[in-house]
């Protein structure tokens, strides 16, 4: 969570004790955020407000990408549709 209280304060709150609901989750998630990083995140933000990052893998692309690469093809570039876009596309094609 990165939070700018009403006072204009800026803080990023990376609570350990909460990280524990991620302890059955497989793989490496440390060093993805830094205190750094949420309290650059919280100066964007107006007063009294606050926004969560999450962070995740797609691993199913995984298989894909390392085709491309097996194959002599590079990866040059990750695009997200934005849900705005794909929700308006689902409904211009009803």
């Amino acid at each position: 969570m990165a939070r700018r209280r009403a006072d204009d304060a800026v803080r990023g709150a990376l609570d350990p004790s909460g990280a524990s609901v991620f302890d059955d989750i497989e793989g490496e998630v440390g060093g993805l955020f830094s205190e750094e990083d949420l309290a650059l995140t919280a100066e964007d933000l107006v007063p009294n407000s606050s926004a969560a990052m999450l962070v995740w893998e797609d691993t199913w692309a995984a298989g894909i990408t390392g085709a491309v690469r097996r194959a002599g093809g590079e990866l040059v570039a990750h695009e997200r549709i934005p849900a705005a876009v794909v929700e308006r596309a689902y409904e211009d094609a009803a």
